[in-house]
């Protein structure tokens, strides 16, 4: 996979990051809700109530009905908790999209040390493989050299040789290194 195509695949189908993107979207809501408590309101309120003659339930008539038309006007006037509400939201908007910017940033980041650091045990293996292979041969050469009673080489040779090519398989990328999904 290309850095490319790594980077559009993990900010498109990372969850926590729609989730921080359903926030956004939350944020945006509450700036719509908090301008459409600036405008101002006008309210019709009407009322029919329709009576019946005495001991007739079923007998409705006009003249008994009564009917109210009311008008209310909420000017604004004196919006200053509406206003401060509505600015307290835009900046939490921005706040918002400052954090999904830094969430995306994030993910960007480790998504390139991830290939960084695969690249890196693509290049490390066949040398940790060639540097264990030398160090078994170096083993191998070693104990030789002391079963033909070669001058100069000593038990603790051997040793350092056994110690040597144990390291060198230990060091291997394919058991030391872990790779995490973020």
């Amino acid at each position: 996979i290309s850095a490319d195509e790594a980077m559009i695949t993990s900010l498109v189908q990372r969850l926590d990051l729609m989730n921080e993107r359903g926030t956004l979207a939350d944020r945006w809501r509450e700036i719509k809700i908090a301008a459409d408590e600036l405008k101002s309101r006008l309210d019709l309120q009407a009322s029919q109530a329709i009576g019946t003659e005495k001991n007739r339930p079923f007998s409705f008539s006009t003249d008994n009905s009564q009917t109210r038309v009311g008008l209310t006007w909420d000017l604004p006037l004196n919006r200053k908790r509406d206003r401060n509400l509505y600015r307290r939201t835009l900046i939490n908007y921005n706040v918002g999209i400052r954090d999904l910017q830094q969430y995306e940033d994030t993910i960007k980041l480790n998504v390139r040390r991830q290939l960084r650091d695969l690249e890196q045990a693509r290049v490390q293996y066949p040398i940790s493989v060639a540097q264990a292979a030398l160090a078994e041969e170096q083993v191998l050469s070693t104990r030789l050299q002391l079963i033909l009673g070669m001058p100069g080489v000593r038990a603790p040779d051997l040793l350092l040789a056994y110690n040597d090519s144990r390291e060198a398989l230990s060091a291997s990328p394919s058991d030391s290194t872990s790779f995490e999904v973020m």
